[in-house]
């Protein structure tokens, strides 16, 4: 068996969904960086199974404009503490392949058979295949649950390859699914099939009235007392010790589903709905679960943005966006059952601005960029993005921006999922929020995690249970 991952098939870099003024240049050194970090590293950089973030990083760098040199200052910064890949034991093949999940070691081989296997089935056959197939989840393989595990990074990587066209990269995203745990997201998916279990009656129901179902529920209360230095796994443990509420999880998610049944023009608006459905919750889950009055003000939920549904294959049969709303509402509850506040993200900046740097405009200048309201934020908040080590922070800019551009002009209480039924608020607040809660959200972010293009120093996530009061009091104090 050959230690050495094959270098992958050349194929034309597909324009991202920003395509922000990228040049000839900056893709073939895109192109030289993303085959070199696939032949060489592993998806985890260490034992605990930290992700290697440095194919998302590039890509979202080169697709919001980043340079040639940019782009080889982030590998240089974040390669050398990435891990060999190191193929070990016995190669995966079609009859094995269930043989080695979960088993960090055998990435490399995984990386080889899914890389054979899309060349022969293509990207969508070997999705459902390998990810969506009921074959693929029972008897405890459970891969739906693993591309939904580790935070989401398989269904990141596999995304930012589909989007990219780039079928090694979607390769990688399923080998790193394979060697990931399925604790977590199994445990809010059907077993023993491993699939969510679907409803067929309710139709019309929102992710914003299935999140205040969510914190309505007695049963997914937060566990007390308050643990401020808990891992995430800890708290995974905790709640999981009592298995009704993974019951009422699913129950309450059962209702959510994406109708693979259309066909056509209704297909594609059935889908651009819900991929809009999750974006919307995903700024507020991460921009608006701040608490007035209370310090330190604004925080923000670790979340990520994480979903550009428009970019992922669509099998003919299911589609993994119910289980990434599961998976979602489950670290939402890790986190302490943190509420949004839809007001306290209006009142934020809609025209954010770095630190003061530079003169207000000269007597030929319509305007000046240090002005409130005369300058386009987008300017400075993306050149501050691109230059973050930490690839969270772009990608998150990213997804913010590209949802400005798809939803801002959306008017107060238009957001799918606004009103209910009855045409009351699903949360307070729904009926004022519009389009501009993007870039609210993304001067947010900025703030806290500093204008490092502009002077200021590097700030890290907050990691913190905010959800829990005890975690704002803790924070009070400090």
């Amino acid at each position: 068996m050959s230690s050495a991952i094959a270098p992958p098939t050349p194929q034309p870099l597909r324009p991202g969904l920003m395509n922000s003024a990228s040049t000839h240049s900056a893709a073939k050194v895109l192109e030289e960086l993303l085959h070199r970090d696939y032949v060489t590293h592993h998806c985890f950089f260490n034992d605990r199974g930290f992700h290697n973030h440095l194919p998302h990083h590039l890509v979202a760098a080169y697709d919001m404009g980043a340079s040639p040199a940019l782009m080889r200052l982030i590998y240089e910064d974040s390669a050398p503490i990435l891990l060999p890949i190191d193929r070990q034991g016995e190669d995966i093949t079609e009859k094995n392949w269930t043989a080695r999940l979960g088993e960090p070691k055998a990435y490399g081989s995984y990386l080889a058979f899914f890389v054979e296997e899309i060349k022969g089935k293509g990207i969508e056959e070997t999705m459902r295949k390998y990810v969506m197939a009921p074959e693929a989840n029972g008897n405890g393989s459970l891969m739906l649950a693993r591309f939904l595990g580790g935070a989401l990074h398989p269904f990141l990587q596999v995304g930012f390859g589909a989007e990219f066209g780039q079928d090694y990269m979607v390769a990688a995203g399923l080998a790193m699914a394979a060697v990931t745990s399925s604790e977590t997201s199994g445990f809010v998916l059907d077993k023993p099939s491993g699939l969510p279990e679907i409803s067929t009656t309710a139709k019309g129901v929102t992710l914003l009235d299935l999140l205040r179902e969510v914190y309505d529920s007695d049963i997914l209360k937060p566990i007390l007392p308050y643990e401020p230095d808990a891992f995430l796994s800890t708290r995974f443990k905790k709640f999981t010790a009592n298995p009704d509420r993974g019951t009422e999880l699913a129950r309450i998610y059962a209702k959510w589903s994406i109708d693979t049944s259309l066909t056509g023009a209704a297909a594609e608006q059935e889908f651009a709905n819900k991929a809009e459905e999750c974006l919307w919750q995903a700024t507020l889950l991460l921009a608006a679960t701040g608490r007035p009055n209370h310090a330190p003000a604004p925080r923000l939920l670790p979340y990520a943005c994480p979903y550009l549904g428009a970019v992922y294959p669509k099998p003919p049969s299911n589609h993994p966006g119910p289980g990434y709303a599961r998976s979602s509402a489950l670290f939402v509850l890790l986190r302490g059952r943190p509420r949004i506040n839809i007001p306290l993200l209006m009142s934020y900046t809609e025209f954010p601005r770095p630190p003061a740097h530079g003169p207000p405009g000269g007597n030929d200048s319509l305007g000046g960029p240090n002005s409130i309201g005369e300058t386009n934020p987008w300017l400075a908040i993306v050149q501050n993005a691109i230059h973050h080590k930490d690839a969270h922070v772009l990608k998150v800019v990213r997804t913010l921006y590209y949802c400005a551009v798809k939803y801002g002009g959306k008017v107060a209480g238009s957001a799918i999922g606004a009103h209910d039924k009855k045409g009351e608020e699903t949360h307070v607040g729904t009926g004022i929020m519009d389009g501009t809660i993007f870039v609210r959200a993304a001067g947010v972010v900025s703030d806290m995690m500093g204008w490092i293009a502009y002077g200021e120093k590097e700030r890290e996530w907050d990691r913190s249970a905010l959800g829990w009061d005890a975690a704002w009091e803790e924070k009070a104090n400090l």
